[in-house]
């Protein structure tokens, strides 16, 4: 535990061993608690596939579940020609990429990063809203599964309904109040 500085769990692991993992990070101030998602599960996640209110809620659960923050596996997965084709061996075209090759080899931004990034602002607007408010209304208009050790049942996630909001605009109304709230 001295070497280690960063622990990253994957949801499921979030979710299985959540209890010993708050234990870890209550005795380990000096360390990093974050969590990912990568292939697996296939929600929340921010793959082509995914809307992109799952990308969303990443921002949300992070504050939500106390982590300092939230693993993205993957930049760039180009092969060496990206752009001629993109393709990487099974995936579906571009979605192992989270920016894509742009003019001058300079990254071109998706939709997806840029749903990370308002997660990233929702995340630490939440984390502000808290020290003034209880957030539970907030986290309660996106978040139905309120226990993340219930998140799984027999290593599957549950049904995305049951988890999660997809409605963009209840993302926006959390935004929206602790910018309100925060007078920013």
């Amino acid at each position: 535990a001295d070497t280690v500085g960063d622990y990253v769990p994957s949801l499921l692991s979030l979710s299985s061993e959540f209890d010993k993992i708050l234990e870890y990070k209550q005795s380990m101030k000096d360390s990093r608690f974050t969590w990912y998602v990568c292939n697996n599960p296939h929600h929340p996640n921010i793959m082509l596939r995914n809307d992109l209110c799952e990308g969303l809620l990443i921002g949300v659960l992070t504050s939500y579940l106390e982590m300092d923050g939230f693993l993205r596996w993957n930049y760039t997965v180009w092969t060496d020609h990206p752009k001629e084709d993109i393709r990487y061996f099974g995936w579906p075209a571009g979605d192992l990429c989270f920016v894509y090759p742009g003019e001058d080899s300079n990254p071109l931004l998706s939709l997806r990063y840029k749903t990370l990034y308002r997660a990233i602002e929702i995340c630490i607007l939440l984390n502000e809203y808290k020290k003034k408010k209880d957030a539970k209304p907030l986290y309660d208009k996106v978040i139905f599964t309120k226990d993340v050790r219930e998140f799984f049942s027999d290593n599957e996630i549950i049904a995305r309904d049951k988890l999660c909001s997809v409605d963009y605009s209840d993302y926006e109304y959390i935004r929206r109040t602790c910018l309100e709230e925060l007078g920013i």
